[in-house]
Formats: structure tokens, sequence, C-alpha cells
């Protein structure tokens, strides 16, 4: 597993068992350092520890193959440690019972990634309407394992309690996300997984998912199409062929960004200035924003049934572990 620098310091940072006032005083780091840097490049090759939670020497005794590899032992017990049952019996239960842990990849998690800053630096500029979003969690959004968003942690929930292990019918996932594509590969071996998307390359199907002729009628057992509709030009046409290539016993995961503040739908699919599509569809690529009521109301005319998977259904300790906030919702449509 390759890990960035960017991930690794905020691995580092955010750890349970890292305490930056604890380690700044203890080692007498100056303030102008970042502490978790210094513990992360240069402290743990002098034996110090990163909090009284967490003995460096001791890791490294118990785990020699570490200390020949020249890993940062508390890198190494967040990233493998932890899962492997490393240092057991040396960590105070409390500390362990605050971790997640990531329905995709099945990793530990101290704390998520936030949204990058990207988005709200390009919504700030061109004066973007608040959105009360139903489903993204702004400061717990991503895995710093897997890369999984919060929405495709949710869906991989969802996933692990309605489709069996021996699942083996056709699951078509219509511009995969690579952790929740490996998620599928990795829970449903027997399943024939199939991807399409109109611009990746190296995907089973090139289509437009206004015309996925290429497709019959009913062949689908369960789709996954996320955050896909808001692109499209016709988005009732992509549903209508989405109805049309679900079997009659299957059902699919068709989730929009959706703004609870939102009354309903705004739509220009002709608009082309970035400004315009950043204030009314909060993003460059967007040509629609999505209101509750507007959405249901197209997935009916569409032929849909939609079963809506929220708060009550994830549980609290789902919830907790994959950042999941409270409005978010799964919508799974059956004909």
């Amino acid at each position: 597993m390759e890990i960035s620098l960017e991930n690794a310091l905020h691995i580092v940072a955010s750890s349970l068992l890292f305490d930056e006032a604890w380690y700044r005083k203890t080692y007498r780091i100056d303030a102008e350092k970042n502490a978790a840097e210094h513990y992360l490049t240069e402290g743990y090759t002098k034996g110090w520890n990163p909090s009284p939670y967490f003995s460096t020497e001791l890791y490294l005794i118990e785990n020699p193959d570490i200390r020949w590899a020249g890993i940062n032992p508390l890198l190494h017990y967040e990233i493998f440690g932890h899962r492997e049952g490393r240092y057991k019996g040396h960590i105070p239960e409390g500390i362990l019972q605050r971790y997640r842990k990531c329905a995709c990849c099945g990793n530990y998690v101290a704390a998520y990634m936030p949204l990058p800053s990207y988005y709200f630096e390009e919504a700030s500029k061109y004066s973007e309407k608040a959105w009360r979003s139903e489903m993204v969690n702004e400061t717990d959004y991503s895995c710093p394992w897997c890369g999984s968003a919060d929405r495709e942690r949710a869906y991989a929930v969802w996933m692990r309690r309605e489709l069996t292990e021996n699942f083996s019918g056709v699951i078509l996932d219509i511009a995969p996300a690579p952790a929740l594509s490996c998620f599928i590969r990795e829970n449903f071996p027997k399943a024939d997984y199939k991807t399409a998307d109109r611009y990746m390359e190296q995907v089973d199907y090139r289509l437009d998912i206004m015309d996925m002729n290429c497709l019959a009628d009913e062949s689908v057992d369960f789709f996954i199409c996320s955050h896909v509709l808001e692109h499209v030009r016709d988005d009732r046409k992509a549903m209508r062929e989405l109805h049309r290539i679900l079997k009659k016993t299957g059902c699919g995961i068709l989730v929009v960004p959706m703004d609870l503040n939102q009354t309903e739908i705004d739509e220009d699919p002709d608009c082309t200035d970035i400004g315009e599509r950043w204030r009314r569809f909060g993003q460059d690529d967007h040509v629609r924003k999505y209101s509750r009521a507007g959405y249901l109301a197209r997935l009916a005319e569409a032929g849909f049934q939609v079963l809506q998977f929220q708060k009550k259904y994830f549980g609290t300790q789902a919830m907790y572990e994959n950042a999941l906030t409270e409005t978010a919702t799964v919508y799974i449509v059956v004909k």
C-alpha cells in the first residue's frame, strides 16, 4: 500500500496515539515546527514516543521486521499493525473503542480526511449559494487508506447487508469509483461485475448513459449510478435507460448530490459558463442541482419505485464508523 506524505502526515497527526501537546512539551519541539512531521521523519529515529500510550521502542522490539524496514512505527501500526493485532494489550481499551472502521477497505481509521479545500475555494470565488448537503461530511470525507468518500462507505454498508457473498448476478458500475470497485471485486467474487463510463478508459463498456444500446433489456441484476445524473444533459432519458436494462427482480443504487435547501430542480444543460455553473449547480461540470422532491418525482416518472435507507437503517455504530451525516440517504430503485 503506497501512502503519500500528505496522507502519512494526516494519519500520524490524527492518530489517537499521537498527543501533540505532550510531544512538544516532552521533547521541547519549537512551536514553528510541525510536531507530527517531526515525529514521522525524525523523532521516531531517536526512540521518542508520540504519546504516553505508545512506545516507539517497544513496538520495534516486538516487531523487528519494522525496525529493519525503517518504517515509522506509529504509521505502521495505524496502517497495518492495528488490523493485524500487533501491539496487543498495550493500548487502553478506551482509546481502541474510539477508532472507526471503513466499510470499504476494512481498515481502522482514527480520522477521515476532510473534503479537499478546492471545493470551498471555488465556491467562494464564484459566490456559490450555501448548500445543506444530504450526504457529504465535509470534515470526515475520505478514507486515508482506500480513498472512499462517505457515500461510498454508505453503499458498502448496504451491500454487505443486502447482497450475499455468493451473489452471482450482473453488476453494472457506472463511472466506477476506485475504492468501491475494489470493494465489490473483493467481496463479491462470483458476481459478473462490469464497469461503464463515457470517458474512462479500461472500462468494460464505453457508453453514453442516455443511450445504452449495447445492453439488452432487463440484463442487469444490480447497478450503481452515483453522482452521474447531475452531469448528464437529459437525466430523464438516462433514468429511462437505467429502468430498461434493470431486471424485474433487480435493484440499483441511484444517488445524486442533494441540496436540502433546494425547493425545486434548477437545471440548464446549455449553460457553459464556469462561474454560473458553480453558482447555480455547485460544480463546474454539473448542469443541474436537485431538490429532494424533484428527484423523487423524476425517478417515479421513469417507472422506478424508490426505497430510502437512512440513519435508522444504518444504526449508531455504522454511522459512527463511516462518518455518515445525520441526513445521509442511500436511494435504492426497483421496478
